[in-house]
């Protein structure tokens, strides 16, 4: 049981007592209930406001401040950065973080956590449900203010994909300023403009994507496109002929090597059928590779 539980059984039953000394309470009967349960939810509720932690502080879209927890770090999904020293404002960070800023700052939330309780920052890692029973993490993709994070496994993986599905088809938040940026930037955009694409990635990025903090390989957008597709954070530039339905020769999979493929080796075929991705700690993945693929179910996104 959760700290803030206990705290809020203890005040519960205190109050309850109180009352039936003030009031010497019989359990006179109203149609099925009674007065005596109807008393103890209230006054439970009213423990429960009293007592459960609050957020204090909305650090950006996904890290907010919970009194008696600290930073708090929302499982499973993830929003455009706009606090990391290390990398510029991402489009639509700040409109996520408006977002939960709106809906849950300064509410009275229950936290429910999974098998890893902190990340590598001393962060705790939660579930957070606002007053209404609404789970904050799963709203905020919902309603397209951020993706679902694939990092490592959860709880509720399949139903944040599920979510960020429809949020892309519908399309909301920044689903839909992602499809007005790529009409707007299809016709314009430069074919020697220089991307980046990582050793073992399936996306092309801008400078400065958090995505290429471990690898990034400069290429020719013309180049890029023809192998990778734009990643869905940082919103590369997008040449016309990339976005059409006919067919592109280059981006057959597992093209013959000509004098003019492009520089970067081949991605090399597990011999042992397992995954080729190179996780955030530097180590090849476990995972087994997918058929006809040299990556897993995890990686091959």
């Amino acid at each position: 049981m959760l700290a803030s539980d206990e705290a809020y059984c203890i005040h519960a039953a205190s109050a309850l007592l109180k009352f039936r000394k003030m009031t010497s309470l019989t359990t006179r009967k109203i149609g099925g209930g009674s007065i005596l349960l109807v008393l103890i939810l209230a006054l439970a509720q009213a423990a429960w406001a009293q007592t459960s932690p609050m957020v204090t502080r909305v650090v950006d879209g996904d890290t907010i401040i919970v009194s008696g927890v600290g930073s708090v770090r929302l499982i499973g999904v993830d929003t455009p950065e706009t606090v990391d020293p290390r990398k510029p404002v991402q489009s639509f960070g700040a409109e996520a973080s408006a977002y939960t800023r709106a809906i849950a700052q300064g509410k009275r939330v229950r936290l429910e956590y999974d098998t890893q309780r902190t990340d590598k920052y001393g962060r705790t890692l939660a579930y957070v449900y606002l007053p209404d029973g609404v789970l904050l993490n799963a709203e905020i993709i919902r309603q397209g203010y951020g993706h679902a994070s694939t990092v490592f496994p959860f709880r509720y993986l399949e139903q944040f994909r599920q979510y960020e599905r429809e949020a892309r088809e519908a399309p909301r938040g920044l689903w839909a300023t992602t499809n007005v940026a790529v009409e707007a930037t299809a016709a314009t955009a430069n074919p020697d403009e220089i991307v980046y694409v990582t050793r073992t990635g399936t996306k092309y990025h801008r400078a400065g994507c958090r995505h290429l903090a471990r690898s990034q390989i400069s290429v020719a957008l013309k180049d890029a496109v023809k192998r990778f597709g734009p990643c869905s954070v940082c919103k590369p530039s997008v040449l016309h002929e990339a976005t059409t339905s006919e067919p592109v020769p280059a981006a057959l999979p597992s093209p013959p090597t000509t004098a003019h493929a492009p520089a970067s080796e081949p991605r090399p075929v597990p011999a042992s059928g397992r995954c080729q991705a190179i996780t955030k700690k530097g180590t090849q993945c476990s995972r087994r590779a997918q058929a006809g693929s040299v990556y897993c179910w995890q990686h091959a996104r």
